[in-house]
């Protein structure tokens, strides 16, 4: 990879030494550490060069070369840092060098203490979601940050809260047809979202960014959800299951463009995750089974692995299937054996009884634990009620979905999933008090909710009907569905307002005045520090205005805004690049910023009457637009009406009011 200014990629640091401790580790082949050593240090003190450059201590600033798409300290840059630190000091001792490792051990704890520091304060901004970057949290596309951290990183446990939080806004955001998406990042989507934007643009598929999450998912025993990623996964490979890169619009065409499969990276990603399926290292643990699909344990099946490689020697394993139960059989050729050694039950079997050897073994929270020497196991276990969920199941649901989408339905994943409830009936503000319902999109389950800020639980309240609400109020809810699985949350503050008194008892005349300005902006300016080229007087915000360049500008559109009724008004405004709203002195929406063309929501609570208000927008080049629209209670856009702007008076002396010429 080569970043815009022509150096080599710098990425490459923890991953190069990872590659090799890897090898090593899966081999015993002590050799290949002896080799590599000698590389370390010069290594270290690269990195030590590097980093004592930077203001924050972290790998330095990277342009946008792929992946992430950002200009700044990348999130996974430090996590490959803080692994290939880790991974030096292994290869240190494996070379027969364990003094020098707590060098590496030591650069390592000082570097993860800035890294944590760095990403405290912009996971504060996020709500928890670790972003591509630790500059700007709405900067860069999704990549190895999507991990949380976890695998193959190690930088956080698999429970961590940021993991969590990181999982479960890249799952409510980012999926498209049941896989990933390449674009804006899963706090940027979110973003929009609460702004008003009801499906904002995730850009392309990506077909294997899904096994980031897709591996933590897997420590973090979210066992189904790997299971029907993997099936989804899948389903948008060739019929010899090559698969693509990017660059694929969901739900459009299947062109890939230059991005053609087969995808070595895919492959190679795809071969990882099915090993870890059947065999997986954490630490010192070996964890078996740590997900499979129903549709593989039928009695009369027989799955398994052989010469499955491990950081621990050799295994051979086999489960075979029988009604009411499987027998595990393992053959091991440990070069050491694993600490603890971990078989994880099915999600769609209830647990009855486990005999390893002839001795039973006792069964914890869905897992077993079981002596490093076993040779056989016996389970028993109950069958549960499931979805279908198979390879052939998830091409037919895709097949449908694509050809014959019905009205509303779940176009982010292809097996049934619990979505967050809608809530319908008022927007974010609301004068006197407002009456709200919650609405299920999949029809299944049951919404609960709270009014006091706390999460909903599946002992909250069951939404059943209207709900009164006459103070400021944050609601929460979630769908909870039979098998025990719940949707994200959605969270509303609705907020009990007085309608802001009129500006002007009167106005001069209809319409609105332009000042056009003229100029290299990459934001919205400070207007009244700026002269304007020209003036005019419009009916309505338009770009359509004599004398104005096709790029680099700046327009302000000044007047009074008409209130028919005292009540909530929501507006959408849309831009190419930024834009702002301001009604009475207060920004309504703010859309600044270099984009494409975008769309935010914002409300504002009015008496009757003449307003103050006033529209900017910039472009700093290529294509532009401009558009405010009225919501309806609905949601329906209708354009602002030119009979609702008005030419404010101007007052030219004391007591003396004139209209304007």
């Amino acid at each position: 990879k080569v970043v815009a200014f022509a150096r080599t990629a710098p990425d490459d640091w923890g991953q190069s030494v990872w590659a090799v401790a890897s090898w090593v580790r899966a081999t015993g082949d002590d050799s290949l550490a002896r080799e590599a050593y000698p590389a370390l240090a010069a290594h270290l003190r690269h990195l030590r060069e590097e980093t004592s450059k930077d203001p924050l201590g972290l790998w330095p600033v990277a342009g946008p070369y792929d992946n992430e798409v950002i200009n700044g300290h990348y999130t996974a840059h430090s996590f490959w840092v803080l692994l290939g630190l880790r991974e030096s000091a292994y290869l240190a001792r494996m070379a027969g060098h364990p003094e020098a490792a707590p060098t590496f051990l030591k650069e390592h704890d000082a570097y993860r203490q800035r890294f944590l520091s760095r990403l405290r304060w912009i996971v504060s901004q996020t709500g928890g979601y670790i972003p591509p970057g630790v500059d700007k949290p709405l900067d860069g596309h999704d990549w190895e940050n999507a991990s949380g951290g976890v695998y193959p990183f190690g930088v956080f446990p698999p429970d961590h809260p940021l993991v969590r939080a990181t999982i479960d806004l890249v799952r409510e955001t980012k999926y498209r047809e049941g896989i990933m998406t390449w674009g804006p990042n899963a706090f940027n989507l979110k973003t929009q979202i609460l702004a008003g934007v009801e499906d904002p643009d995730p850009l392309y598929l990506h077909h294997y960014e899904t096994f980031h999450v897709m591996q933590t998912q897997l420590a973090r025993g979210e066992q189904r959800d790997v299971i029907e990623d993997l099936y989804s996964v899948l389903a948008h490979t060739s019929a010899t299951h090559a698969g693509f890169e990017t660059t694929i619009r969901p739900w459009g065409d299947r062109d890939p463009g230059g991005n053609r499969p087969p995808h070595g990276w895919f492959a190679g990603r795809t071969i990882e995750l099915l090993r870890n399926l059947f065999a997986r290292e954490e630490g010192h643990s070996l964890h078996l089974l740590s997900a499979l699909s129903p549709a593989w344990v039928k009695p009369g099946e027989t799955i398994g692995v052989r010469r499955c490689s491990t950081d621990f020697g050799s295994l051979d394993l086999w489960l075979r299937c029988r009604e009411g139960g499987a027998t595990l059989t393992l053959h091991p050729t440990w070069r050491r054996e694993p600490e603890r050694l971990v078989l994880h039950w099915p999600w769609f079997v209830r647990p009855i009884a486990a005999v390893a050897d002839g001795r039973p073994v006792p069964i914890r929270a869905g897992v077993t634990e079981l002596p490093p020497d076993v040779s056989t196991v016996r389970l028993e276990w109950r069958a549960l009620p499931t979805d279908r969920l198979s390879y052939d199941e998830a091409v037919r649901i895709w097949l449908r979905k694509n050809y014959r989408p019905r009205p509303g339905e779940d176009r982010m994943f292809l097996f049934p999933q619990p979505v967050a409830p809608r809530l319908l009936g008022a927007g974010r503000m609301f004068v006197g008090a407002a009456s709200v319902r919650w609405a299920n999109p999949s029809g299944k389950g049951e919404v609960r909710f709270t009014t006091d800020g706390a999460e909903p639980t599946v002992r909250s309240p069951k939404a059943q009907g209207p709900i009164r609400i006459d103070r400021t109020t944050t609601l929460k809810a979630a769908v909870f569905w039979p098998d025990g699985r719940r949707s994200p949350t959605t969270s509303v503050r609705l907020e009990r307002v007085v309608p802001k008194a009129p500006d002007f008892g009167q106005v001069a005349g209809r319409g609105l005045r332009a000042s056009l300005y003229v100029g290299s902006f990459d934001r919205l300016p400070e207007f009244d520090k700026l002269r304007p080229v020209s003036t005019a007087t419009v009916a309505a915000p338009t770009l359509d205005l004599p004398g104005r360049p096709e790029d680099g500008f700046a327009l302000r559109f000044e007047g009074a805004f008409w209130a028919d009724r005292d009540g909530v008004y929501a507006f959408a405004l849309g831009s190419d690049d930024g834009s702002r709203l301001e009604i009475g002195g207060r920004v309504v929406v703010d859309n600044d910023g270099l984009h494409a063309y975008r769309e935010l929501r914002g409300e504002i609570a009015l008496k009757r009457g003449w307003h103050r208000f006033a529209v900017s927008v910039f472009d700093a080049g290529s294509v532009e637009y401009l558009r405010l629209f009225l919501l309806g209670p609905d949601g329906s856009k209708t354009p602002v009406p030119a009979e609702r702007f008005g030419l404010p008076p101007v007052r030219q002396g004391a007591g003396e009011i004139q209209s304007p010429r």
